[in-house]
């Protein structure tokens, strides 16, 4: 259904977001005069979900979109914007903000929402602000529905030092968290990647994203999985998911010899355990480049690589990431 309203005085327009769950008809809006609201989400029970929103403005059509899948736990959400010539755009979710950037080709902008594992089953608000050079801007206001995933518990026995960490060790851990801190506070909204992520190796999947793990031993720990382990050989190439720029490249207590890359725009790769590293913090590289080889260095049971993806502060699943159309 498509509902449009044309604006007749404000310069600001506001744009309320319906959603409609488990319907098979759908009722019309009625909205007082002055604003304009055009935008509709269908969710039929085990389909896929459209997210859709168009407006007009003086300069031309506005129009965001999402791909048609449902929001789950640990997924990645790619939001789409045409628009007429604008200063910025920013969208707002789950207590964060982000800008949205030009795509590859430069034919509209995007931008990119984490939902966590931990996030609660649940619809949540989403507002997307649009500034433009000549005049105010318009701002959206919606919600984006955030559906039940079931992750496995498994338990795994490590070296106890990795469990409860020995006092002379402690600082050095709250160093190197400080360090990740800064790391992920430190961005460019720049789109550095090319076209779909990849998997960094060809490898049996032996640890899935979400899982709860538990590390026994005298004082028993446990934690979430915030990433794919794929298990391969000792010295087995780990290459670069996407392109980027190297933001850490070095030994870290927990996930061992460890490469970050940022590839703009709040999205970060991760790349753990590894027994030799390749590239320099500061470096670019591009996707497919070899930038380690597989170890079992850290809290590690054998040789593997643990493959994450973060976006803001919310870790997402790499398999889910690789369907995700960037080009």
């Amino acid at each position: 259904m498509h509902v449009h309203y044309e604006r007749t005085a404000s310069p600001t327009q506001i744009m309320k977001l319906a959603l409609f769950r488990r319907r098979k008809t759908f009722p019309v809006l009625r909205i007082p005069a002055g604003c304009i609201v055009i935008l509709f989400l269908i969710l039929i029970p085990f389909a896929a979900q459209a997210l859709l929103l168009t407006a007009d403005t003086p300069e031309g059509p506005v129009v965001v979109s999402a791909e048609d899948h449902p929001f789950s736990q640990g997924d990645a959400v790619k939001l789409t914007l045409k628009s007429p010539p604008l200063t910025r755009a920013h969208i707002s979710f789950n207590g964060r903000t982000g800008d949205f950037v030009p795509a590859p080709g430069g034919a509209c902008f995007f931008s990119l929402v984490g939902i966590g594992c931990e996030m609660k089953p649940g619809i949540y608000p989403v507002v997307i602000d649009i500034e433009y050079p000549e005049r105010g801007g318009i701002s959206l206001a919606g919600e984006i529905s955030v559906i039940e995933k079931k992750f496995r518990k498994e338990r795994f026995r490590v070296k106890q030092k990795y469990v409860t960490p020995p006092p002379e060790v402690q600082e050095h851990i709250k160093k190197e968290q400080e360090l990740l801190r800064r790391i992920y506070s430190e961005f460019t909204p720049a789109w550095q990647g090319s076209g779909r992520f990849e998997a960094p190796l060809t490898g049996r999947i032996t640890g899935k994203f979400g899982d709860w793990r538990v590390y026994t031993g005298a004082n028993p720990h446990t934690s979430r999985h915030r990433g794919m382990d794929l298990a391969a050989s000792h010295g087995t190439p780990v290459k670069a998911s996407n392109a980027g720029t190297v933001v850490l490249a070095r030994n870290l207590y927990y996930t061992g010899k460890t490469v970050i890359l940022h590839h703009g725009n709040r999205l970060f790769s991760l790349y753990c355990h590894m027994s030799d590293l390749k590239v320099r913090e500061g470096t670019s590289v591009l996707k497919g480049a070899v930038i380690g080889r597989v170890g079992s260095t850290g809290r590690s049971t054998g040789p593997h690589l643990h493959w994450g993806i973060r976006i803001d502060d919310q870790y997402v699943d790499p398999d889910l990431m690789t369907a995700l159309a960037l080009d």
